[in-house]
């Protein structure tokens, strides 16, 4: 039994020591981590501190551009025109042209007495003599309805030959041929009046232009 308890006592002895040296092991391992690390942050600080080296002088590359050329004429932006509405379609305009349409055309005398000379040894003295008379035209509106009349003119023969100072003394009806009556003496040719030989004008001619419709 005392044998017995010797050896176990023994057996229980042995690994005190060994806890002893581990305890120390672990402080000195985490020692010397912690060092590596210091030292390995202070380079690392060291470094970034460190001036980057001087660099020489840049050398700049000469670059050499073409001249420039006639600037870009750009074409204006197109512009959509706006539509446009065609123009509304007129009516059709019908015309009824009178036929066989007479007029008749009343000369009078001159208001005055004109003297003649009748000595052949020189030259003669005469009056106004018509030459060209052209027919009135006939007012459509005039025509449609039936519509006849007249209208009394005075005017004068210029040395020309051609009626001037066209008046209306009188028309029946009151205005309805009276544009259509003027314009068409307008357009007659007279041979002018003569006094010794040389043409003048002759005053206050009288004339009458009928617009009648036959059938």
């Amino acid at each position: 039994m005392t044998a017995i308890s010797a050896n176990a006592q023994a057996n229980n002895a042995i690994p005190i020591p060994h806890q002893l040296y581990r305890i120390p092991c672990l402080i000195l391992g985490a020692l010397a981590v912690t060092v590596l690390i210091l030292l390995l942050m202070e380079r690392l600080v060291h470094n970034d501190m460190l001036a980057p080296p001087e660099q020489g002088p840049h050398k700049i590359n000469t670059v050499v551009m073409d001249p420039p050329g006639p600037p870009e004429i750009l074409p204006p932006p197109f512009v959509r025109p706006e539509p446009v509405e065609p123009p509304p379609e007129m009516p059709p305009i019908t015309q009824t042209i009178a036929k066989n349409v007479d007029f008749t055309i009343d000369l009078t005398p001159p208001s005055h007495s004109e003297k003649i000379s009748h000595n052949h040894s020189g030259p003669t003295d005469s009056t106004a003599i018509p030459i060209v008379r052209i027919a009135p035209d006939y007012p459509n509106r005039m025509a449609t309805r039936g519509i006849e009349g007249y209208v009394d003119l005075i005017f004068d023969i210029s040395t020309a030959g051609v009626p001037t100072n066209i008046r209306v003394t009188e028309s029946e009806p009151e205005g309805a041929f009276d544009k259509a009556a003027i314009r068409a003496l307008a357009r007659w040719k007279y041979r002018p009046k003569q006094v010794d030989g040389y043409p003048v004008t002759q005053t206050g001619q009288q004339t009458r232009i009928r617009f009648d419709l036959s059938d």
